[in-house]
């Protein structure tokens, strides 16, 4: 075992799920297109226990910073209580949180071209209740009824906004606002609208120096010169890469154009383990460059003043994580393991409630999956 004290880690890319894609049924899966479509089978749980229980396991795990992508398809009003309840699960965690308000209004499961299809099972497309200024207004309204977090823009992907959307969420932007998005994450994703989406992200002014993006899989050398210039950075994710058919980034490419980079977690790993899953990609010093120096540069979150000390650090085994001077794990302990585990028991037991439906639903999709991806091309 080897002891070591370190700053926190951060997550740059995360979604809060406390659920293991395996026991929702997502995974094993061919290709990213495939699990985006099994996401939306999955069991729902109370908003409030799977952000506390997301939260909570980062913070044992090291990690004292995390950036949320929060997203929901739902109207204004649903839109700020759903995020409520995400938020006082942060909150409870006593983890720092950068959270991206997300939103798409189009294409996100299936080309333009193919919306008419009936390809989609019965409980898609989704009614994208959300418009582009009541984007707006929720992004203001959220500041005032939450001024204790910070609170970022989420195009959820360029392919997956409108022209419209896009230059709504440009006239929000300033120069304090953190932009993050998905980025490349499959190779259909280039031509989905038929235009590269980061240039569509660039053409209403959301790339720059307070812009991070996720995933790059498929960034090209003129993207990386493009996110480079910018003064954007990158987040790779290499277990949910691996897990969900996405490939692999090239991260000597990335550093040969000079792109900085952090590393998300993105809500995929079944053992939330950051510094061995980004050690398998990138070698040890890289890997917690990257969780500290990295994450800070993607996020702003202010982790160096926190403390991990580590009873095995090769392992991620910690025996004290203190955050903004609050000690929340001692002796390996979560200091609230008993609300810990009384939330993580309703989970369970919501899950073991929607089994029978929720593998209902993926059998439907596993009956359309060849025709969906045939028409995909």
């Amino acid at each position: 075992m080897s002891e070591k004290t370190t700053p926190g880690f951060v997550d740059a890319h995360s979604h809060l799920r406390s659920t293991s894609l395996e026991s929702q049924g997502v995974v094993p899966c061919a290709n990213l297109e495939e699990a985006l479509l099994r996401f939306t089978a999955m069991t729902g749980v109370n908003a409030f226990d799977d952000a506390f229980v997301a939260s909570a396991d980062l913070v044992k795990a090291g990690i004292t910073g995390v950036q949320v992508f929060f997203h929901t398809f739902a109207g204004k009003d649903e839109y700020l209580a759903a995020l409520a309840e995400v938020l006082g699960g942060i909150k409870k965690s006593g983890i720092r949180s950068l959270v991206i308000l997300g939103i798409t209004d189009q294409a996100e499961f299936i080309t333009k071209e193919l919306e008419d299809s009936g390809l989609l099972p019965q409980w898609l497309p989704p009614q994208q209740n959300l418009t582009a200024s009541q984007y707006a207004e929720v992004f203001r309204e959220a500041k005032k009824l939450f001024p204790e977090f910070t609170f970022g823009l989420g195009p959820i992907a360029g392919q997956w906004c409108s022209d419209k959307l896009l230059g709504q969420i440009g006239e929000l932007a300033d120069t304090e606002t953190r932009i993050h998005s998905h980025l490349l994450e499959s190779p259909r994703q280039r031509n989905w609208v038929g235009e590269n989406p980061l240039l569509r992200l660039d053409r209403y002014g959301l790339l720059g120096p307070k812009t991070s993006l996720a995933h790059g899989v498929w960034c090209e050398k003129d993207d990386l010169e493009l996110i480079r210039d910018r003064g954007s950075q990158l987040v790779t994710c290499p277990g949910s890469n691996r897990a969900l058919g996405a490939g692999k980034a090239d991260l000597g490419m990335w550093q040969s154009h000079s792109v900085q980079f952090g590393f998300g977690l993105d809500s995929a790993a079944a053992e939330i383990t950051p510094l061995k899953i980004a050690t398998e990609v990138m070698g040890c010093e890289l890997a917690e460059r990257t969780l500290t120096f990295g994450g800070k540069a993607c996020t702003d979150l202010e982790v160096e003043s926190d403390r991990v000390t580590w009873s095995d650090y090769e392992m991620g085994i910690t025996e004290e994580v203190v955050i903004a001077g609050n000690a929340l794990v001692t002796g390996g302990k979560l200091v609230y393991e008993v609300d810990y585990e009384s939330a993580l028991q309703r989970i369970t037991q919501a899950m073991l409630s929607d089994a029978a439906n929720r593998e209902e639903r993926q059998r439907v999709l596993d009956d359309l999956m060849p025709a969906y991806q045939r028409a995909l091309g």
